[in-house]
């Protein structure tokens, strides 16, 4: 049963373990997702940055988002944890300000949606 977004705390995360209206939060240095997190909005100006994603199949249906918001020439990718696949791609490189991907587990990979 889904609540409204005013029942809502930061951070909620749903009994199949989607992040459900909250979890944003800015980066500016290479890391993975906290089990919070639904979009990190990343800042690459000083240099690139690897957002690693969670293990596929401890991540069925989750869906998360990544951001690019600096104008810099270094990109943010998206990485899959280990050799786990991204659209049938290891990475998903984002290199232009404001630019992003949603990305969906289905347990065994991830999915740009």
């Amino acid at each position: 049963m889904l609540r409204s977004p005013a029942s809502m705390s930061p951070g909620f995360v749903s009994g199949n373990g989607n992040a459900i209206g909250a979890g944003i939060r800015n980066i500016s240095t290479s890391q993975g997702y906290l089990a919070t997190d639904c979009t990190l909005v990343a800042d690459a100006t000083a240099s690139a940055i690897i957002v690693t994603l969670p293990f596929a199949a401890a991540s069925t249906g989750r869906i998360l988002g990544v951001k690019k918001k600096d104008s810099s020439a270094n990109t943010v990718t998206a990485k899959g944890n280990g050799a786990e696949l991204i659209d049938g791609s290891n990475t998903s490189i984002l290199a232009a300000q404001w630019q992003y991907v949603f990305l969906q587990s289905d347990g065994v990979q991830w999915y740009v949606i």
